[in-house]
């Protein structure tokens, strides 16, 4: 990724690396983080949520259930709070 400071932005030529032209992204995951090549942090808080959304669901689930509460709190530690703390 090449990250580009500069105010008023060129047209760069591509760049090669032993004869490959390297692809240029607007983010990519490294370490389950998503990193955007302005270094702002919106879219890993997004990916973040979303994630933690859909294991909402399964802990509404279990709940509906009726499973026992110290179960229900070690299940958002466990999950929930793993994602939320990366």
């Amino acid at each position: 990724m090449i990250i580009d400071f500069w105010r008023i932005k060129n047209k760069k030529e591509p760049l090669t690396i032993k004869g490959e032209t390297v692809e240029v992204v607007d983010s990519f995951t490294f370490l389950s983080s998503r990193i955007a090549n302005d270094l702002k942090w919106h879219e890993n808080s997004v990916h973040l949520k979303s994630k933690a959304h859909q294991q909402l669901f399964f802990l509404r689930t279990l709940n509906l259930l009726n499973v026992n509460q110290m179960i229900l709190i070690k299940f958002y530690r466990a999950i929930i709070d793993s994602i939320l703390s990366r």
